[in-house]
């Protein structure tokens, strides 16, 4: 197994269905809830947890730190 050293970019994919909704969904993403977002972070903190080695902890941790970036950026929004 190769380790990555250095930062790391990730590109996330929406996976399309069949029916003409998802495909719109997918090609132009609504904005998400903050439930949604706090349920990502919990579960990226959740998974760094488990992970087995430094770099996928340190990737989901990068990624719960997004999702808790956007949670505030959006109580910030929400609360003017």
């Amino acid at each position: 197994m190769s380790m990555i050293e250095g930062p790391v970019a990730f590109v996330l994919f929406h996976e399309c269905a069949e029916d003409g909704e998802a495909r719109r969904t997918a090609s132009a993403p609504p904005e998400h809830s903050i439930g949604y977002l706090r349920a990502r972070e919990r579960s990226e903190r959740a998974a760094a947890k488990r992970a087995t080695s430094n770099a996928a902890r340190r990737a989901h941790q990068e990624l719960a730190q997004h999702y808790a970036r956007e949670i505030s950026r959006k109580g910030a929004t929400h609360a003017s």
